[in-house]
């Protein structure tokens, strides 16, 4: 064995026993897919047709700070969580324009494995930091908003357990009427 293959073995065991230690401290509260449409995005076909992609291998882990409201909404999840791709501008609450704090996290997206790290995870949050982008969805009448956690303040990610990458995000629970009740839950993936 060459020394380099050597390292690389050493890598792999160093991974699988961190992430083992993950699995055991964090109980995933979700699995699935992201479906991706960007109709407001910046990739069109040739023709300029709207780019819809699902991206495999989520888990959703609750955080420590996390709200009642937040368990309950996170087990209606389905499967695949339809999102669409925006400008990152066109969708960052207004209440987080000063900034956000670790209590306002309550979810974090890891990637499940680093076969879905390789295949989906990377390439989606390479776009959205390269790109400056965020993705929206609905889920039951409330607003799912995930951003890539490269956006937070300095003290937040140095809390969150750290690899190649995360993204987080919040939720937007709507009340009857205009007023929204904003349940403070960012989302924060995290990468192997």
């Amino acid at each position: 064995m060459t020394e380099e293959a050597i390292h690389q073995f050493l890598q792999m065991l160093e991974f699988h026993h961190s992430w083992k230690l993950l699995m055991h401290i964090h109980d995933d509260s979700y699995r699935g897919k992201f479906h991706i449409s960007n109709r407001h995005g910046i990739e069109r076909t040739y023709d300029g047709h709207v780019i819809e992609r699902t991206y495999d291998g989520f888990q959703a882990h609750l955080s420590t700070c996390h709200a009642v409201e937040v368990i309950n909404f996170v087990s209606s999840f389905p499967e695949i969580i339809t999102l669409d791709e925006l400008p990152r501008s066109s969708i960052w609450p207004s209440q987080f324009r000063a900034q956000v704090t670790k209590e306002d996290i309550g979810l974090y997206f890891f990637a499940k494995d680093v076969n879905s790290y390789d295949t989906h995870y990377s390439s989606l949050m390479n776009k959205m930091i390269k790109n400056d982008m965020a993705l929206k969805g609905n889920l039951n009448g409330a607003e799912l908003l995930i951003f890539p956690s490269n956006i937070l303040p300095q003290e937040i990610q140095r809390c969150i357990p750290r690899s190649k990458g995360e993204e987080s995000g919040f939720f937007c629970k709507e009340n009857a009427g205009d007023e929204r009740e904003r349940i403070m839950v960012a989302v924060a993936a995290e990468t192997f």
